[in-house]
């Protein structure tokens, strides 16, 4: 590191390594969530810790842990530190453009670990001239969601028992048929997309559910709350 950034190190905790740590598994999760347009890095500011810590969607800048720190990096630093010491939102926000010409929006957002003290930061890297409909496309609703809750759109209250089990039964049917999805797993897939289409949400769909599996109303709740807790 240059000289200037050795005013930003500090001495971690075991209690800051950890919430280091928690934040490479959020920039993971973000990654998934987000799709692959967003670079996403978390730096430390421990002593002789490496200054990057983890590294989503790399491959968008060929970045490693390992790269050369960019100068940007050291405005953003002093950027959050001067919102830190006025009490403001510590997150620093810009856009640039690379020496490849690749134009980019950034977010850098300040961990404060213990004693109020500034540990690392978490960037967001959006590159301008990846098309938005890539972004877009990591927010499509899946193929088995697409009509799942239609045939419940009816005012014959009598009716409601025979459509859910024809979407149980067709949930049902494409799960058990991928064979992507382990056999532990496939009553579990099959609640949560009856979970994410809603189905659960009218009246004795569970009971129809665990009817028509052959399952237990208990063994459904588990799995939601197990979908809840994740």
């Amino acid at each position: 590191m240059r000289k200037a950034n050795r005013k930003i190190q500090v001495a971690l905790t075991e209690a800051d390594r950890m919430l280091l740590d928690s934040y490479c598994h959020l920039a993971d999760c973000l990654g998934m969530y987000l799709g692959g347009a967003y670079e996403i890095v978390v730096h430390s500011f421990g002593v002789d810790d490496p200054f990057t810590l983890h590294i989503v969607n790399g491959a968008l800048t060929g970045r490693t842990a390992d790269s050369k720190i960019p100068e940007t990096a050291f405005t953003a630093i002093e950027q959050l530190q001067i919102r830190m010491k006025h009490s403001d939102p510590v997150i620093s926000e810009t856009f640039g453009v690379r020496p490849d010409g690749k134009k980019y929006k950034s977010a850098s957002i300040g961990i404060v670990g213990s004693d109020s003290k500034l540990i690392g930061m978490i960037c967001f890297n959006y590159w301008l001239d990846i098309p938005f409909s890539e972004v877009i496309k990591s927010f499509a609703l899946p193929s088995y969601l697409n009509t799942a809750a239609l045939p419940l759109q009816m005012t014959d209250n009598s009716r409601y028992d025979t459509a859910i089990k024809h979407e149980i039964l067709k949930v049902k049917d494409t799960v058990m048929n991928d064979a992507g999805i382990p056999a532990k797993f496939k009553r579990k897939e099959i609640v949560r997309r009856l979970n994410d289409a809603g189905v659960f949400k009218v009246k004795n769909a569970i009971q129809i559910c665990a009817d028509t599996l052959d399952i237990t109303i208990a063994t459904i709740y588990m799995h939601i709350r197990n979908l809840d807790s994740n």
